[in-house]
């Protein structure tokens, strides 16, 4: 008894018609007739009786029928209550972002995203350099990263999604004789330092997008590599100088700190390894882009 004889029989028996039964199916009157011949040699008994007019069940047949109908009832609501279980069971996703981010930007909404839609997600971030962030993802530090798309450029195992775009952020000290100037534009710094952080990929990425967004102002700027973000800092509010950062970076919401927002935008992107994905952690992916979507 094979579930393509049982799945004939069932719809011969609601339509009592094989031609109807096999346009349902898409299958052809001969091959439904076939099946269900089948079946009843399988069984011993007569399934239908065919007269002039039609089909009609016999009562071994009825009983049959009622009793598989039952049992597709019994077998969805099953899997329906399989599926809550799984779905209650935790899950947890481990997130890697880039250490000096504000996450304010995203986590309550995230948090009040998922409390609703899966709750049974919880999260666990863990914040990485520039250099170390995609790393960590291959090493199976973390489930998911979310980054610049240029921290993936390099790693052809890592599948990826944008999610939203950051604009870049000029930051100077409060203290700086430009930070009380009212109309402060990008070629007000032609003759600042521009403090970076001397970490191989990082500083190199970096480096090009204060070369490329001061060069569309007009000038070419003296780039400072510091050994550590924290000296860049220092630097900056010891020193004139200005550091070049991103809008979801702490540092420009510092009271200590004078932010100018520029035209600059860079793609932030969800990214996963593909030989890693589970099935019960992949709709993270789905969620997080609808979430930034909204």
């Amino acid at each position: 008894m094979t579930r393509t004889q049982i799945d004939s029989f069932l719809v011969a028996a609601e339509t009592l018609n094989f031609s109807k039964a096999a346009v349902r199916l898409f299958n052809s009157q001969p091959a439904v007739s076939k099946q269900i011949s089948q079946l009843e040699a399988k069984l011993g008994f007569q399934l239908f009786l065919r007269t002039r007019t039609g089909l009609v069940l016999t009562e071994s047949g009825d009983l049959l029928y009622r009793h598989f109908k039952k049992y597709e009832q019994d077998l969805s609501a099953i899997i329906d209550e399989a599926k809550d279980i799984h779905n209650r069971k935790t899950v947890t996703i481990r997130v890697g972002c880039l250490g000096g981010w504000d996450l304010d930007h995203f986590y309550p909404r995230m948090n009040t995203h998922f409390s609703e839609r899966r709750p049974n997600f919880k999260f666990k971030f863990t914040g990485f350099t520039f250099s170390e962030i995609a790393f960590a993802l291959t090493r199976k530090q973390v489930d998911f990263i979310i980054a610049f798309t240029d921290n993936c450029a390099d790693f052809p195992e890592i599948q990826k999604k944008p999610l939203t775009s950051v604009g870049g952020v000029l930051t100077l000290s409060v203290q700086h004789p430009l930070a009380k100037k009212p109309d402060l534009s990008f070629a007000d710094f032609k003759n600042e330092t521009f403090y970076t952080v001397n970490e191989q990929d990082w500083f190199k990425q970096k480096s090009t997008r204060i070369r490329s967004a001061c060069m569309q102002h007009g000038f070419v700027p003296n780039i400072f590599n510091q050994p550590s973000f924290s000296a860049a800092l220092i630097g900056m509010h010891s020193e004139r100088g200005v550091m070049y950062v991103d809008d979801w970076l702490w540092i420009h919401s510092l009271p200590t700190c004078r932010s100018i927002k520029t035209d600059d935008r860079y793609e932030v992107c969800i990214g996963w390894d593909k030989d890693e994905l589970t099935a019960e952690k992949e709709p993270f992916i789905d969620e997080m882009v609808l979430l930034f979507q909204e």
